[in-house]
């Protein structure tokens, strides 16, 4: 058995655009989660983009209500993601696919203490 669960908290990179995919016009959104590292005094922070997709009325809900510059706390499972390129390069990166999203701010405050659950 193996467990395949993260937990990341961090800043929306740009207001989500709904999208509806597919044969069925699933609902979808694919966002990116500004992350903090922290590499010493020396170095400092620095920031990592975290891609996350999300699906169905999660992904309805999350477009209504959050925008760029939000904090947000997603929970999900990693997957590895492989495409082919027009040229035939393969290209392929790790996502997160998104099962849950709090709100940490919301829209126009600074409310860092309420959470909206989506």
């Amino acid at each position: 058995m193996s467990l395949n669960r993260v937990f990341i908290i961090g800043r929306l990179g740009h207001d989500p655009e709904l999208e509806f995919v597919g044969e069925n016009r699933s609902p979808h959104l694919q966002l990116r989660l500004a992350t903090e590292r922290w590499r010493g005094e020396e170095q400092g922070a620095v920031t990592e983009w975290i891609p996350v997709q999300v699906w169905g009325k999660l992904a309805e809900t999350c477009a209504r209500h959050l925008s760029k510059g939000q904090r947000v706390h997603i929970e999900g499972r990693l997957q590895n993601s492989t495409w082919e390129a027009e040229g035939g390069g393969k290209h392929s990166r790790l996502e997160v696919i998104a099962t849950r999203v709090v709100f940490l701010d919301r829209p126009g405050t600074a409310a860092a203490g309420e959470e909206e659950e989506a």
